[in-house]
């Protein structure tokens, strides 16, 4: 849905006379009539039927008062819908390179992408889950990383990946029993996820050394 108001440049309250008179003068400017012969006829001649149809839409009281219904409905005009575009992309590409850097344990980075990722897409859940996962692992605001971690499952409650981040984030910070409630229900999400039943096991194992060590195992 396109910008007619940005089109010609004036205001979504702008008057009839304010149209009119914004009209005129971009008419002037861009009439094909006016422009050098080397020009790019297409884009010209684009231009001009662009602005003409702005202004018969604004000056037509039954096309205006549809339109106008539309943008208070909530319908994205064509500038809205490409910048969200654009800022799903560059979340995207943030994460890619967030991911990049965790694998290569360079925690701060990854961090730094993925809180951008969120910024840039908040409803996206795995850019706030991993932005959590890597904040535990910096061991900065273990709490607040714990907070993400579980903001963004209520998001996607049924991604067992997001409930093993936060089982991940909850044994950084030593709370062992809640790390082992999470990837129960990560498994109850998803029976295959290798992730958490991987670390399932290794919690287990570490549970029997100690209880050994400390003499409470056999």
């Amino acid at each position: 849905m396109k910008d007619y108001y940005s089109i010609l440049g004036v205001g979504r309250n702008a008057t009839k006379k304010e149209i009119r008179d914004a009209y005129l003068k971009l008419a002037r400017e861009c009439h094909p009539d006016h422009q050098p012969r080397e020009s790019k006829w297409v884009l010209v001649n684009e231009r001009f039927a662009e602005i003409t149809e702005a202004y018969e839409v604004l000056t037509t009281e039954s096309r205006k008062l549809a339109y106008d219904r539309q943008l208070k409905a909530g319908v994205k005009t064509t500038e809205e819908q490409d910048y969200q575009v654009a800022s799903r992309v560059q979340a995207e590409r943030a994460y890619v390179n967030g991911m990049r850097a965790f694998k290569k344990r360079d925690y701060n980075s990854a961090h730094a992408f993925f809180k951008a990722a969120a910024g840039l897409d908040p409803s996206v859940s795995k850019y706030k889950s991993y932005q959590g996962l890597a904040q535990g692992h910096t061991g900065y605001r273990i709490k607040e990383a714990i907070e993400l971690c579980r903001e963004a499952i209520q998001g996607e409650m049924y991604n067992s990946d997001l409930y093993v981040n936060l089982a991940i984030v909850y044994r950084l910070a030593g709370r062992h029993e809640d790390c082992r409630k999470r990837l129960m229900e990560a498994l109850k999400w998803n029976s295959r996820d290798k992730r958490a039943a991987d670390l399932l096991v290794e919690i287990k194992k570490e549970g029997g050394f100690f209880r050994k060590l400390f003499g409470r195992g056999g």
